[in-house]
């Protein structure tokens, strides 16, 4: 019998009442549980499961030593504290929880799915896409597919590889001995080994779980998502964004990633560290929310040293120290600069994985495929930017030039989807492998020199062969590359440039060095390598100017190619030094500090430079270094030389009547223009410029025959036979050169210390007084192992 209440305060219903009955009001019977509820519940116990089993799959390592950012200590103002309250208040949280996070419990959690685009259609699963990180020597199958030679990360025929197969082997027959008996049924824990590492331990020649993409991802989630993520400073806009900004821009400068494998989901379900980096280098550029750069700089540095202690050897991780040794913000003194540090560890990495084996038959389908040219690329990455570094700065280099740089044009026409970039690595590599054997001979560092000694070398005779190489490379370019320069994608016409540039600063660096073999010796004169010299810088400053800065990649270059102009503008600035006035006029000094000139214009634009720390404004300031005492004495030599003309006087700096000078800007009539001369005597100036028919104006071309050129001004006897070629790029400072440092001195102090200054403004960060005395424009020189005592210029 329901109770049916009058009011509603009554304790007796009215039935009960009017019956005289007892009353006993239950009150309501509990709901059951709706299905939303029930649902909840199983997906928080599914959870626990997942995070238990991931416990035991991914233990983590032996002794882990996380490496959390501390608020506190932060390099932060009261300003950007404030800007950054919500991230600052999630790595305090983090800190807390560090004890908890290292098993994996409690960790914060993010869905990958959140990154992936929704208009994309998934047609192959992440499992068809191959295996992505590294395997035993006797891996076996793998949980998709079964093991190509090039995962392995061990050599099987070294030691240690026959020590592990060996331990597989035993390993794997015990198993099978023990299969029927009861003690290991539950789940085989009588033969589970009780050391946690070392070589004793049972898994310690097996794959671990990132060897499966599909494990992997699940680990990331749960346990390894970045905390440029978690701390809420990018948003899943903030990285799409990002990742267009990576493969816009930055891709078609450093092609290490392929688009159709590497979407930011991707990325993210593979290498964390790899996500953090490219968020961080794009986010340089990101002017819709600038403010995160400074951010994400230092959850960059935290990833990359978490990685070095406790992160996985993989592709990913490769490519990661590969793009952040480039693009890692700039350093205060060349002793902190970590740029060789994070490169040496992108090599190390890739020949640990061997990224250089290429898998012998043809790929199952596209997906595998990719991953075949994935790999290859970043070895031949390695291979291009270890060359550069060594090149630039004197020393030893770390990738060996092995079977497939030596054939990578067969890698280019083996394979069917090749990224555009390919063909643009192709040539890299093929230009460095010529300049691979000629640094191994002139520098006997290297320890692959046939000869004793540096005296030995005929120069003349190896430059004509190296030349010759050089030309023939070319040539190959030029048909491989045809059209690509008038392309209208800025990105092909960037790296058609790129190859050009390094083309002529490979020339330059070898100019320069037969100038320093061939000064040693009074008899020679190295008029070619001048002319080369001459010739290549300037083309270098032209390809940046005039090539680079419309197609837009300028102000997203790393440092590794400024330094390409920036050497080219010492070179050239050299040749201004007043101990050099003999060997050009002064029309053609102004045309040097022309160009120059425009590179600095060029530079600090406001459409190529982002801040004052940006690398546009750094070589900017560091050009303006270069020419400031320059650009004063030249206005000086310029006003004696206008003034001894007004005066009608015969002295040196004017020509007589019956001698023109002709450098190639002639009036249109044939006839040559007549420009003050350098302050040389009358006999010498009759002997330099006696050929009418020989002009410089093809020297600052970018398209003229360097060697054509330079023996027309040998056979012209342009330069003059009785000056010692020991004087041509050598050090003010030198032994012998006291002459020539007072009166460089003397330039310097009518040219208002200007000289001083930029030799004051960059001895500072040296320290020791290493380049104390030495001007402005040989401090990059020595910064770049181009000073007196090492191996070239």
């Amino acid at each position: 019998m329901k109770c049916t209440f009058t009011n509603p305060t009554d304790d007796i219903c009215s039935r009960c009442t009017a019956g005289n009955y007892e009353c006993h009001f239950p009150g309501r019977k509990p709901r059951s549980p709706g299905m939303r509820v029930v649902l909840q519940q199983q997906i928080r116990e599914k959870n626990a499961m997942i995070d238990k089993v991931l416990s035991q799959v991914n233990p983590g390592p032996t002794m882990p030593t996380p490496l959390a950012l501390v608020p506190a200590r932060l390099p932060l103002t009261e300003e950007e504290r404030n800007k950054y309250r919500d991230v600052l208040a999630y790595l305090e949280r983090a800190a807390t929880q560090a004890g908890a996070r290292i098993g994996g419990d409690g960790r914060p959690k993010f869905d990958i799915s959140a990154l992936e685009d929704p208009s994309e259609v998934e047609t192959d699963s992440e499992e068809d896409m191959g295996e992505g990180g590294a395997a035993s020597p006797n891996r076996g199958a793998s949980p998709k597919s079964d093991m190509r030679p090039m995962d392995t990360i061990l050599e099987v025929a070294a030691p240690t590889g026959m020590m592990a197969i060996a331990a597989l082997e035993t390993r794997s027959t015990a198993t099978k001995g023990n299969v029927g008996d009861s003690s290991a049924s539950e789940g085989g824990s009588s033969n589970k080994s009780t050391v946690d590492g070392g070589i004793a331990n049972d898994t310690y020649f097996l794959p671990g779980p990132f060897s499966n993409l599909e494990l992997r991802r699940l680990i990331v989630e749960r346990q390894a998502a970045p905390d440029i993520l978690l701390s809420g400073l990018l948003t899943p806009e903030d990285v799409a964004a990002l990742f267009q900004i990576h493969y816009q821009w930055i891709n078609p400068i450093i092609p290490i990633l392929d688009e159709n494998i590497h979407t930011p989901a991707t990325v993210l379900a593979r290498c964390p560290f790899l996500f953090t980096i490219i968020c961080t280098v794009a986010s340089r550029y990101y002017t819709e929310k600038p403010h995160i750069y400074g951010m994400a700089i230092h959850f960059a540095k935290a990833a990359a040293a978490n990685t070095i202690i406790d992160g996985w050897k993989t592709i990913e991780m490769c490519q990661a120290f590969a793009l952040w040794s480039v693009y890692n913000p700039p350093a205060r003194r060349w002793e902190e600069d970590r740029a060789w540090c994070y490169t040496g560890i992108a090599f190390r990495l890739g020949t640990e994985l061997n990224l250089s084996r290429i898998p012998e038959g043809d790929p199952a389908d596209e997906r595998q495929e990719r991953e075949i040219l994935n790999r290859t690329r970043m070895w031949l990455m390695c291979y291009i930017m270890d060359r550069c570094l060594s090149i630039q700065s004197g020393k030893a280099w770390m990738v060996q030039e092995d079977h497939t740089v030596r054939n990578v044009s067969q890698w280019l026409q083996r394979y069917k989807y090749h990224n555009a970039c390919d063909g643009y690595l192709t040539s890299l590599t093929e230009l460095l492998c010529i300049m691979t054997r000629f640094v191994g001979t002139v520098n006997p560092a290297f320890g692959t020199s046939s000869v004793e000694s540096l005296d030995d070398i005929d120069f003349a005779a190896l430059y004509k062969a190296y030349d010759e190489e050089l030309m023939a490379w070319k040539d190959v370019i030029d048909v491989r590359h045809k059209g690509e320069k008038t392309s209208k994608e800025p990105a092909v016409v960037m790296q058609i440039t790129l190859i050009y540039c390094v083309f002529n600063y490979c020339r330059l660096v070898i100019c320069c060095c037969g100038l320093q073999l061939m000064s040693k010796r009074r008899s020679t004169k190295p008029s070619e390598l001048f002319a080369g010299c001459v010739q290549a810088a300037t083309s270098l400053v032209k390809l940046m100017v005039e090539d680079f800065v419309p197609t837009g990649f300028v102000r997203y270059f790393p440092e590794l190619i400024y330094v390409h102009s920036a050497f080219a503008a010492v070179v050239l600035m050299k040749c201004l030094r007043p101990e050099y006035n003999i060997y050009l006029d002064l029309q053609q000094e102004e045309r040097i500090v022309g160009l120059v000139t425009k590179l600095f214009e060029a530079w600090t634009s406001d459409k190529l430079s982002l801040d004052e720390k940006h690398n546009t404004a750094l070589y900017a300031r560091f050009l303006k270094q270069l020419m400031e005492p320059h650009l004063a004495r030249i206005a000086e030599r310029r006003a004696r030389a206008e003034a001894a003309a007004q005066n009608g006087s015969g002295a040196p700096g004017t020509h007589s009547p019956g001698h023109h000078h002709y450098n190639g800007h002639g009036n249109g009539n044939g006839v040559a223009n007549q420009q003050p001369m350098s302050p040389v005597t009358p006999d010498s100036t009759s002997s330099m410029f006696s050929q009418p028919d020989l002009h410089l104006g093809n020297l600052y071309a970018t398209d003229v025959d360097v060697s054509k050129a330079a023996a027309e001004l040998a056979a012209s006897g342009m330069l003059p036979p009785d000056v010692p070629w020991d004087q041509l790029f050598t050090s003010m400072v030198a032994d012998g050169g006291a002459a020539a440092a007072a009166a460089a001195a003397a330039a310097a102090a009518a040219g208002g210390g200007g000289l001083a200054g930029a030799a004051a403004a960059l001895n500072g960060p040296w320290g020791g007084g290493i380049v104390n005395g030495m001007p402005g424009d040989e401090c990059l020189a020595a910064m770049m192992g181009l000073g007196s005592e090492t191996w070239f210029l």
